[in-house]
């Protein structure tokens, strides 16, 4: 039985067996044994980029594609999300305008406050609809319809349990937490803004009745239209937002298919322009990434003509370099300026005052921020190598983890950390106080990287190795 376990845990953490171990754990005394079986589970808890060293695995080479710098991105902007909520209850401002009452720290000032409290939601979606829409759109390209329906089909089954199975388990943590009184918010300055404490009931049973009640109501609820934050993990609004989301996008596929690419093109557009005025927001944006898949499938199919043509021997001029990475710089911080948008106040706000005007809702500045983004990330060289760096690539492996248990580690002991260090730095003034706050912003992010790791491989891959059996013993095969 212990042999057993010892094969899972490698199993699950990508480590082999070491050679000659199951005859050392027959053979061998129980101290050393045990000893060993330690070994293999701290190097199971480890995160698998210190484990894989640890235990003198080979590094294997990164499997880069055309659209691996997406990845990068949601890495970076999963880390945003954090940083965002991290800094909630200690830093004024985060949701508000640069400005407001008497405070004027550069932090808050637009493009920079872009970094923490920027277009992140619409950036994952921006980056789903993209990613969904890409394989689907090459078998539109090659005319593989039946593909398409195949793929398409399952696509849809798997969808569901993919996006909605972790964060009902990550969930479920908060709520036996809860009970058992784990989780913990200090006092905090009344002008800031402060998280809630899922209601903790008398017993256990009613913990999960209502748990369960917002599984079904809130969670897995993909008809409520209004937009909702549960106390249970308030970033989870966004999962049903991403399902239904999707479920539009592969039917403007399955749609459209047939279509003419220009023709297609035209009605995302005009699509994407309807959705806009009715403030659909969070479906324009995935259309939009769809859109841009078809733009850079395009691009890169005749990047590929001419590579075999022998066109590109003769590279570009140093001017055209120049104006083209002046272009992508301008690019960038004009979607960074949108993407600082102020969620309240903007009419207030000077160099806000106009857009507000247009409209006055933030995500809609936001889907135009992180829609430019992916176009200008996707054609400039620089800002392209760095989100293929292996440390980007690594986050965005782990990005949907690091969104789902960076709630409930701030909400067990992130926010309460804060305090602690501050007993030793100060907090009397700005250097003591953010010296103190980044102290502690370090060492939860650590916390939040190393349960991201074995989140993603103790929950995420078992449950989409889950659904590929279900698929393979349930779906009909088609010949």
């Amino acid at each position: 039985m212990a042999i057993a376990l010892e094969e899972e845990i490698y199993r699950h953490s990508y480590l082999p067996l070491p050679t000659g171990q199951r005859r050392s754990c027959n053979t061998g005394s129980v101290i050393q044994c045990l000893h060993d079986h330690a070994r293999h589970l701290l190097l199971f808890l480890l995160p698998s980029f210190i484990s894989r060293q640890y235990a003198h695995i080979p590094k294997e080479p990164p499997r880069l594609s055309e659209t691996s710098f997406l990845n990068g991105i949601r890495g970076i902007f999963a880390c945003a999300v954090f940083i965002e909520n991290f800094s909630q209850p200690w830093q004024y401002g985060v949701d508000h305008k640069y400005g407001e009452g008497n405070d004027r720290r550069w932090i808050h000032i637009p493009i920079i406050r872009s970094f923490y409290a920027g277009p992140s939601v619409t950036v994952f979606f921006a980056i789903s609809g993209y990613v969904i829409s890409y394989k689907f759109l090459l078998h539109v390209k090659n005319q593989s319809h039946e593909k398409l329906g195949i793929n398409i089909s399952s696509s849809i089954f798997k969808r569901g349990p993919r996006l909605f199975i972790p964060p009902l388990l990550s969930s479920f943590y908060v709520a036996i937490a809860t009970q058992f009184g784990l989780l913990k918010i200090p006092d905090v300055n009344t002008t800031k803004c402060t998280p809630r404490l899922p209601r903790t009931f008398n017993s256990l049973s009613e913990q999960i009745e209502d748990f369960s009640r917002f599984a079904r109501e809130d969670l897995t609820n993909i008809w409520n239209w209004e937009k909702r934050e549960s106390s249970y993990d308030a970033n989870l609004w966004t999962v049903p937002i991403q399902f239904r989301s999707s479920m539009a996008i592969f039917i403007i596929l399955l749609g459209t298919a047939q279509l003419r690419p220009a023709f297609r093109k035209y009605f995302v557009v005009l699509l994407f322009v309807y959705w806009m005025l009715e403030g659909r927001w969070e479906f324009a944006t995935f259309l939009g990434g769809m859109f841009l898949a078809e733009r850079d499938i395009e691009r890169f199919v005749k990047i590929y003509r001419n590579a075999n043509h022998g066109a590109l021997g003769n590279g570009s001029s140093p001017i055209k370099i120049f104006f083209r990475n002046a272009l992508s710089a301008l690019c960038l911080l004009v979607a960074l300026y949108l993407g600082s948008f102020p969620q309240t106040s903007a009419g207030d706000t000077p160099g806000f005052m106009t857009l507000s005007r247009i409209s006055p809702n933030h995500e809609i500045w936001k889907t135009y921020s992180a829609l430019l983004l992916l176009y200008t990330i996707g054609r400039s060289p620089p800002l392209h190598k760095i989100c293929l760096l292996p440390t980007t690539q690594y986050l965005g492996k782990i990005s949907y983890a690091i969104y789902l248990v960076h709630g409930p580690i701030l909400l067990t002991f992130g926010y309460s950390l804060v305090p602690y260090v501050w007993r030793y730095t100060g907090n009397d003034t700005y250097l003591k106080y953010d010296g103190g706050l980044g102290l502690a912003f370090i060492a939860v992010m650590i916390a939040v990287v190393f349960v991201a790791d074995l989140w993603r491989r103790v929950v995420e891959v078992p449950c989409g190795r889950l659904v590929e059996w279900f698929q393979m013993n349930l779906f009909v095969s088609i010949k």
